[in-house]
Formats: structure tokens, sequence, C-alpha cells
């Protein structure tokens, strides 16, 4: 029988308690988008924990516990040809002892269970399993009360990170960025080509809070830009307000897949759509949703599949056209994605969404004056577009015409105090 839930209903300290004073035996799995944890209960102890993205071999481990430096990692590389001729040649030198490589191991172990315990979204699943068949997993033993304890700052700390970064939000790293160590030397191997974060956290070498911490600490640095998507996650609300709010009220399935799609959680608002799809479907509106997690989701082709069969039957819909004009744009196929951007800005001109779309085309074709006289006509519209402002100023920043990059970034903060976008790269410029 499997116990399952959402987070935000049972908590994960909830769920650690009921599976301590009951002494159940299985496998508890969570899920956070395309994150996931398995966390091994053997009678009431934790003895193991495994994830989908920790890829990390023990000598990264060890970079990363030890918080070695560039120079200083890239000397014990020169040790051998592979990682165990690496390690023997290490231990042999006392760089590196056995049992501090196995305190490390079992401490990180202990951080990826304590990272869990503060998850405030996100689902679960309990599939109760016999001590028997969990010998293979039971290497460690990790008392739950202590945990529980232990955990408060980390907990609290991944939240806030959370709370700060989107899923979706695109990061990218400047030039001649200094880096510290080796979690920022990974993660900017990482940001080379412009990734979601949510990619960036399944392509680490650790667990999400060390991951989330050398993030916050390059963009603090002012090593990062971050382009969120906040800006047009909630479009289809913005064009279709009754409708989303006859789906809210009619169906609580559609209400619980919004809330995760409000929270950049697109892989399990998809499938909780898809299946209000099936006692709705006629919703063209349901359909965009859909199309929207299929986009965040990087599934071009069943996305594209979907807005064609739409666009059939409503040639002037105006989300259509944008959101095939982002496939295409994806495809770097510019000149049919301007294709429904114009016919889109035909129908609405000063359209937000649209607009904010065919600057960025512009930008992309090298056509800087026109995307900047693009978002300039945003701004008429919406003087206070913090997205717009910032995009105007990093490329005034890369044009090197510093002045007016200044500018915005002050217009930035009269509107947004705390936007750490403008806030670090004026503290960079103004150096």
């Amino acid at each position: 029988m499997v116990f399952q839930g959402n987070i935000n209903t049972i908590h994960i300290p909830t769920i650690f308690q009921l599976f301590y004073f009951s002494t159940k035996s299985g496998i508890l799995k969570l899920n956070i988008d395309r994150i996931e944890y398995n966390i091994y209960f053997l009678k009431g102890s934790i003895v193991n924990i495994k994830t989908n993205f920790v890829k990390s071999s023990i000598l990264e481990n060890y970079f990363v516990a030890k918080k070695i430096s560039p120079s200083k990692f890239q000397e014990i590389l020169k040790m051998g040809d592979n990682v165990q001729r690496i390690l023997k040649t290490a231990i042999e030198k006392k760089i590196i002892s056995k049992e501090e490589l196995q305190k490390m191991i079992k401490k990180q172990k202990k951080e990826l269970i304590m990272e869990v315990i503060g998850l405030e979204f996100g689902k679960f699943s309990f599939e109760h399993i016999v001590p028997e068949k969990l010998k293979d997993e039971n290497k460690y033993n990790f008392d739950v009360q202590k945990l529980l304890m232990d955990s408060l700052d980390i907990s609290d700390k991944m939240n806030g990170l959370f709370k700060k970064y989107n899923f979706q939000d695109i990061i990218r790293i400047k030039d001649n960025c200094t880096i510290e160590n080796y979690s920022e030397q990974e993660i900017a191997g990482l940001l080379q080509e412009n990734k979601g974060l949510i990619d960036v956290l399944m392509n680490s070498v650790y667990s999400l809070n060390k991951t989330l911490e050398a993030i916050d600490s390059l963009f603090n640095k002012g090593c990062l830009t971050l382009e969120s998507s906040e800006a047009v996650m909630d479009e289809i609300t913005e064009f279709y307000p009754d409708e989303v709010k006859f789906l809210t009220q009619e169906s609580d399935l559609f209400k619980e897949g919004y809330e995760y799609y409000m929270k950049g959680l697109y892989n399990q608002s998809l499938k909780i759509f898809e299946e209000t799809f099936k006692i709705f479907p006629n919703s063209p509106v349901l359909s965009l949703f859909i199309t929207k997690c299929y986009l965040f989701n990087r599934d071009m082709k069943k996305a594209l599949s979907l807005l064609k069969k739409m666009n059939v039957e409503f040639t002037d819909n105006i989300l259509i056209q944008l959101f095939l004009a982002r496939i295409f744009m994806r495809l770097n196929k510019l000149d049919d994605a301007g294709k429904y951007l114009l016919h889109a800005l035909k129908k609405n001109p000063n359209n937000i969404a649209v607009l904010w779309e065919y600057a960025n085309l512009l930008f992309r074709k090298k056509q800087v004056d026109k995307s900047i006289e693009t978002y300039k006509k945003i701004l008429s519209t919406q003087p206070d577009n913090i997205n717009t402002l910032n995009k105007l100023a990093a490329i005034y920043l890369k044009n090197n015409d510093h002045k007016n990059a200044i500018l915005y970034w002050e217009q930035v903060l009269g509107f947004d105090k705390e936007n750490t976008i403008a806030f670090t790269n004026l503290k960079v410029i103004k150096k």
C-alpha cells in the first residue's frame, strides 16, 4: 500500500515523526518538479538517501567539502589518470585519509536529508518494504529526532534561496568572473550556456543547498545575471481571468495544478492539467496551460503539435501566436517567429508580452537599435516594468554605454529598492 500526498499539506517533519514512532520500513520518495529524493527507512531510522541529481564522484565530494581552491584541485588531478588512482596517491601522500573520506560521505548524506526536511512544496509517496529487502541500503543509521533538530538552519537557508530564485529563471555568467572554490568552478562550467535554474540543479554534482549557495555567492559577487520568468508566468490568467476563475471554482484538480504552476513547478502542474483536460476537453485556456508547461519543460514537439491544432480553430488568438513564436525562437527559426509576432502585434500593437518577445527577437537578429526602441515602447505603457528596465540596462552595458546602464538600473531601484540584479550590477559598474 502506498501512502502519498502533497508536502504543503503534510510537512516532511510530520512524515518523519510518523515513520519514526511507528518504526516503518520502506522508501519515502519526494518530488519537486524534476528533482527526486529517495529516503530509505529501516524500522523508523533513516539508513540511506539517493537522488537523481547528485552525480559527484568521491573525489568531487572531497573538493566540495574542503572548499579546495581551483589551483589546488588541479594539482591533485595531476596525481593520476582516473579517480581511484588519484585517491590512492592522495591517501598515500596523506593529503586525504580513508577515515576522512568516510566521515565526509556520511556528512553529505546527512546534509541531503536535512535539506529536504524544510521543503514547503512538492509531492511525496511512501512504499512499505519488509526490512529484509532493505539490507543493501542499510549503510548508515541517522537518528530522526536529531536530524529534525539539526536541520533548522539549513532548512531555513534553503527555503530562503528558493524564495529568491525561481526554478525557471535563466542564469547567465559574465566574463572575467573570479572563481574561489571548486563548487563555484563547477557552477561556472554549467553556466557557459544559458540555463534555467532547474537545469543547473539537475546537472550539478552535489546537494541542492550547496548548489544554491554557490549560485548565490556568484550572484552576490556580480558574476551572474538573472532573467526572471515571472514577467510572463501569469500571462494566461491576465488574458483570460474569467475562464481561470471558473476552472479554479469548478475543479479542485485544476486549482491544485494551478498552485504548482504559479510556483514554477511545471512538471507537476502538467500532470494535473492533463488529468483536468479529461474533464474539460474543450477548454482552450486549459490547452494553453498545458502548452506553457510543455514549453517550460522543453518538450517542443508536443507543444508545437498542440499549438498547430489550436491555431487552426483559433487563428487570431494572440497567446497561440506568441507561444508559436517562442518555439520557433528556441529552434532558432527567427524569421518564422517574426511572422507570428507581427501577426499578433497587428491585432494588438500594445500587448506587453508580444512586444517583449519581439524586442528579444530583434536583439537576437542584431537589430539592436530597433530592439531598444521596442523595449522603450513597453516602458511608455509600463514605466515600472522591471524586466524591461533591467534588459535595457544590460544592453547598454554590453555596448559600453555605462551612463545609460546606470540610468536604467537606478530607475529599477527607484521602483524596487531590493532588486538584486540592479543593486549588484551598479555596485560593479561604480567601482
